[in-house]
């Protein structure tokens, strides 16, 4: 099994690797894996934040009183809603960080090919290792790089969101010789 391949696929570097069989996390995958998360916050925020100023500004373009008037109010509202989502969507964020940052790294040994399952509930037919009560998923590349006859060690970060679902993802992943 060429190792390269498998570092390209699952996008793990051999620090990461080597990090993760002391039980512990690389800098990088501090910095990246975890950060994720707090990306996706920032993203959501701004876009949020884009979308209630051109309300604004389309409100305050149209010169016909009337339509002003009525843009006005619908404005007013549109802020309103903005506001309340992007605070919501802030505030579950921050928690969501809180609860990735307090997961734990974990292994799973003996992994096959075969152990993957397709999961058709919230992806169309997106293949994923069981773990714990939670899905690994896996994207098409992943999953052509593994071969049927090879065992693996699979290192994954494993957390509970604030429903106390389990949640998971894979940082590294190495043939078992």
């Amino acid at each position: 099994m060429d190792r390269t391949r498998l570092q390209e696929a699952f996008d793990f570097t051999a620090e990461d690797l080597e990090a993760n069989r002391n039980g512990l996390l690389s800098e990088g995958q501090m910095e990246n894996g975890l950060s994720s998360a707090r990306r996706l916050l920032v993203g959501t925020t701004a876009g949020l934040a884009l979308f209630l100023g051109a309300a604004v500004v389309y409100a305050w373009i149209d010169v016909n009183f009337r339509s002003a008037a009525f843009l006005g109010i619908l404005s007013i509202w549109a802020v309103w809603g903005c506001w309340r989502t992007l605070y919501k969507v802030y505030k579950d964020g921050v928690e969501e960080i809180a609860l990735i940052d307090k997961g734990e790294l974990k292994c799973l040994d003996y992994f096959n090919k075969r152990n993957v399952v397709n999961f058709d509930d919230d992806k169309p037919l997106q293949k994923a290792i069981p773990v714990e009560g939670a899905k690994l998923y896996l994207l098409d590349e992943e999953f052509a790089v593994l071969d049927n006859g090879t065992y693996y060690r699979v290192f994954y970060w494993y957390w509970l969101d604030k429903e106390h679902t389990p949640r998971g993802y894979i940082l590294s992943i190495e043939p078992l010789d």
